[in-house]
């Protein structure tokens, strides 16, 4: 299975709807991938050089660390 990045990990670290989306926009990301489709592969963001993004990334890393 394929860690990924969720809805629920971004949501954890403080983004708001239209913020995810503003996100997902500019850096070519799928939103509804995202939200609907389980969520994008962490290899799949690695290159953003985002702070928020950065911040969602690590969330998804300490819940897969948990087993969750």
């Amino acid at each position: 299975m394929t860690d990924k990045l969720t809805h629920q990990d971004c949501r954890d670290v403080g983004f708001c709807a239209p913020g995810l989306r503003r996100a997902c926009e500019a850096h070519g990301q799928d939103f509804k991938l995202l939200t609907r489709g389980g969520g994008i592969p962490l290899a799949d963001l690695k290159h953003i050089k985002d702070a928020n993004v950065k911040r969602a990334v690590e969330q998804a890393h300490r819940r897969i660390k948990n087993g969750k």
